[in-house]
């Protein structure tokens, strides 16, 4: 009977651990899929950012709560966005990143609460970590901005203020569970071959 028991706990794990992985993109996270799910591009259910429709358009997934909080349904998303403008050693490009992150924000009407260096268990490089709030939206975000290559990825949670404590937890399992892959090798395309 014990491992029966022990059957049904493992299976009822698994059943809600699912993970997200774009080998094209090179992103993998871990989230729970009795209470997320992945929308895909294009759907309705994912209209464009009030906040930016161009990062809306650079959106590689977005993970929402299945059952919305005051008709918003809480979101994990990463979106890829340009960083080649930014010069220098990591360090530099990333405090240059971070400022041009924040500016924008600011500009978007959010409250920065918090801005620093992180890292994430799953990520080489060096990150940082914006908390901010939009009042008109009533809405709290998390933002990990990563910068590799000429590239940023910005992993954002976002919930309504209130939520954001219940849902912490999960949060934080998508960000800790975040990996950059190596790039996928493309198949060269096969050499025409000319016939005499």
């Amino acid at each position: 009977m014990k491992a029966l028991t022990l059957v049904l706990v493992l299976f009822s794990f698994s059943s809600h651990a699912a993970q997200y992985l774009d080998a094209q993109q090179g992103i993998q996270f871990d989230y729970n899929e009795a209470n997320w799910e992945v929308v895909p591009a294009g759907s309705p259910d994912r209209p464009l950012e009030a906040v930016d429709k161009t990062m809306a358009e650079r959106t590689l997934v977005t993970v929402q709560r299945k059952i919305p909080d005051d008709k918003y349904r809480a979101r994990f998303s990463v979106v890829l966005d340009p960083a080649e403008k930014f010069k220098g050693n990591e360090s530099e490009r990333l405090l240059a990143y971070q400022k041009h992150a924040v500016k924008f924000l600011e500009g978007q009407r959010f409250h920065i609460m918090d801005s620093r260096t992180v890292s994430l268990p799953n990520v080489k490089t060096l990150a940082f970590e914006v908390m901010a709030n939009q009042r008109d939206f009533g809405l709290l975000f998390r933002q990990v901005a990563i910068l590799q290559g000429d590239s940023a990825y910005l992993i954002t949670a976002a919930a309504r203020t209130a939520k954001f404590p219940v849902y912490k937890d999960e949060i934080a399992k998508m960000f800790d569970s975040f990996k950059l892959l190596p790039p996928v090798k493309k198949a060269a395309a096969p050499a025409n071959k000319k016939g005499k």
